[in-house]
């Protein structure tokens, strides 16, 4: 096993540290995962820290640890896996990896998941968060980090440190991703809120066979790009959340969507959740409309 983390600081150093490192990473023990977000050159720095592993021996007590707080270690282990502490695996499993993180780097604003395709029991997954290519990664640190941040120079970076500012990150909330024209594929997974974005994850399975057609896929999608959020009440204790897009392109990716519109199913007993989210999302969407 790693060592213990270091305590985490936010301090002006440490914000000048995270702009020397190139991006920004904390992890999310709630949903089991560590988000990383920069701009695709600042991202390419983790699959470089990679294949540096790969390439070092680096047993669990000597890692390369990352970034200012020192908090994720990289390190050779026998096995492939990612948890709480780090990121290890043999150095053809790591320079596999950092593969991976290439590949997921896309356009900005949009974003990739990696788990089991690294290895089938990780703990916890890998979320990339593509951002523009001057992308300052002080703007997404905690609050009291941010404060040292230099005022902005237009309305989108205002917006983004406003939204930093702000953000609040409600529970996962497991639920089906209803299509009415799917009779052989059904679609799950989790929804939650983060700031002022949705965060849609989700899989594909065929009914009949009950095996997976697709890998976890995720969609990020901005508060901005929304119209309507409704929540509704169903027969035998169940729930739905109606989420209908402004442009049907912005849900291009969610194979469920209807015209613009996303249906996500909650059983009994997540109901109340969903409905609690439904909430927070009618309030950001609130807070949203009111801003533009």
């Amino acid at each position: 096993m790693a060592q213990a983390r270091n305590p985490r600081k936010t301090t002006s150093e440490t914000g000048d540290s995270w702009r020397q490192f190139g991006f920004y990473h904390e992890p999310d023990h709630e949903r089991r995962l560590w988000r990383f977000v920069g701009s695709r050159r600042g991202l390419g720095q983790l699959a470089y820290e990679l294949r540096r592993c790969a390439e070092t021996e680096t047993g669990s007590e000597h890692g390369i640890r990352l970034g200012p707080y020192e908090d994720l270690v990289l390190y050779r282990w026998n096995r492939p896996g990612i948890d709480d502490q780090g990121i290890y695996g043999p150095p053809d499993a790591l320079t596999s990896l950092a593969d991976m993180v290439e590949e997921g780097l896309g356009a900005p604003g949009s974003s990739a998941v990696i788990g089991p395709e690294y290895a089938s029991d990780v703990e916890y997954q890998l979320r990339l968060e593509v951002r523009e290519d001057d992308f300052d990664p002080t703007t997404v640190m905690p609050v009291p980090g941010a404060a040292h941040v230099a005022e902005p120079t237009n309305g989108d970076e205002a917006v983004e440190l406003a939204h930093a500012a702000d953000s609040a990150v409600s529970p996962s909330v497991p639920c089906y991703y209803y299509d009415p024209d799917a009779a052989l594929t059904e679609t799950q997974g989790i929804v939650h809120l983060e700031g002022f974005d949705i965060v849609m994850q989700f899989e594909t399975k065929d009914v009949f066979f009950q095996v997976f057609k697709s890998g976890t896929k995720e969609v990020r999608l901005s508060m901005e790009e929304i119209s309507t959020v409704r929540f509704k009440r169903r027969f035998f204790g169940r729930a739905e959340v109606r989420i209908q897009a402004r442009d049907i392109m912005s849900v291009k990716d969610v194979p469920t969507a209807k015209a613009g519109l996303i249906r996500l199913k909650f059983k009994r007993a997540n109901r109340e959740l969903g409905e609690a989210l439904a909430g927070m999302l009618e309030e950001a969407l609130a807070q949203v409309q009111e801003r533009f």
